[in-house]
């Protein structure tokens, strides 16, 4: 166990466990002070970003961790270089096709073009803190990936009540107060790291395996953050904005458990892989895999025990007849933790391909169920359709992994 957690790891979950907290206790005050139209309207924009940053960042953060322990000092710096560069330009290719669709089909009254540059400036910011984060992380500065997590998501909080309290209470002042964390965020990858001035050519080995490495990571990623939008997505095309916004504030505890299992992906899969590469630990991987369920389990019991509290406390009464939906919303956020106990056997076999193709076809599923019961049910579908498809990749994901020989092997030790 005292392998297990150590001080980098805890601080790096502190750090996404504060950087969930502050937009997670702005709802309130965001939901008091903003029409229902703008609030549904800001998830909206919200689950778009989650969508389009995997492909703008195009796997760079995962050949980052995968390949920066392997290099020196130069060489490290070359790698952060090229995977930045290579983020930069997947990013400019979908800002222009993103400009493209919106003045093909996109018109001034569904979102205007003031809001709609500073959605494309906060995508391509967070794309770039994504490979930051990612190299944070992977080189072990806790410290700094604190601040880096932390400062951002506290500025643009402040600046966005400010801006509500002074100045206007639409759409545009949370947006704001994303945009100017964006900046913080670069500036500090600015302050804090140092590049490699290297000529393109130099670039290409690099670019070449980090492409290679991305394409399966990115559509595993990209169907993964569909998966976990698709319930907002496909509320906000068939359902009015007011039952968007009443699930957004249902989201939000569910949203803590997303926040939890990530977290706790940051420990536990350096965990694993350590785990199976040294044979004399593997004893004691069936013990900390049946406490890393259990645990799981209890975290979605605690969450769900504070739904009462919080919509009584927190939440305006127009929004009081959501609380049934966060029950929902967090059983399928607790089932898809149960999935992060056992993706990294599926990693660890480099089967990268195949966890795609399960993402993809389960997404896929996600959305017919998830469709058919928002039709069935209207907003409560969208909650029994994310229980549904949680319950269901978490299963499928287990009996992939099961059969990884990593993990038999580990067992039989």
């Amino acid at each position: 166990m005292r392998n297990f957690v150590r001080n980098k790891y805890v601080l790096i979950w502190l750090a996404n466990m504060l950087f969930a907290a502050i937009p997670f206790l702005l709802v309130p005050f965001l939901s008091h002070h903003m029409s229902k139209e703008d609030f549904g309207t800001l998830s909206l924009i919200e689950s778009s970003i989650q969508v389009l940053i995997p492909l703008m960042v195009f796997g760079s953060d995962g050949y980052l961790s995968t390949s920066f322990l392997n290099l020196e000092e130069e060489g490290r710096k070359r790698l952060v270089t090229a995977c930045l560069f290579l983020t930069i330009l997947s990013s400019m290719l979908v800002i222009v096709a993103l400009t493209i669709l919106k003045f093909l089909f996109l018109s001034e009254a569904t979102l205007s073009s003031q809001n709609f540059y500073i959605f494309i400036g906060i995508c391509f910011l967070q794309s770039v803190s994504a490979v930051a984060g990612a190299r944070l992380i992977i080189s072990g500065e806790s410290h700094q990936y604190l601040l880096f997590r932390v400062a951002p998501a506290l500025l643009g909080a402040i600046l966005s009540c400010t801006i509500i309290v002074l100045w206007t209470p639409m759409l545009i002042a949370r947006l704001l107060g994303l945009l100017a964390a964006g900046v913080l965020a670069v500036l500090l990858v600015i302050r804090v790291f140092s590049f490699e001035r290297i000529k393109l050519q130099d670039l290409k080995p690099a670019l070449k395996s980090a492409v290679t490495f991305g394409a399966g990571v990115v559509v595993h990623s990209w169907a993964g953050i569909v998966f976990f939008s698709i319930d907002r997505l496909l509320l906000g095309t068939f359902a009015s904005r007011s039952d968007l916004a009443m699930y957004t504030v249902a989201l939000q505890l569910g949203l803590i458990m997303s926040v939890l299992q990530s977290s706790f992906s940051q420990i536990w899969s350096p965990y694993v892989f350590r785990t199976l590469s040294e044979r004399s630990l593997s004893a004691s991987l069936m013990r900390m895999e049946f406490y890393a369920v259990g645990g799981i389990l209890l975290a979605g019991f605690i969450v769900a025990l504070a739904v009462k509290p919080y919509f009584w406390l927190f939440v305006p009464k127009d929004y009081q007849s959501a609380a049934g939906l966060s029950y929902l919303i967090i059983g399928g956020y607790t089932a898809l933790g149960i999935y992060k106990v056992f993706v990294p056997y599926i990693y660890f076999e480099k089967r990268t391909k195949l966890l795609a193709t399960i993402t993809v076809s389960l997404c896929a599923i996600n959305g017919v169920v998830s469709f058919s019961c928002i039709k069935l049910f209207g907003v409560t579908g969208a909650g029994v359709g994310t229980l549904i498809s949680g319950v269901v990749f978490a299963g499928v994901v287990y009996l992939s992994a099961r059969n990884m020989p990593c993990r038999k092997r580990a067992f039989i030790c």
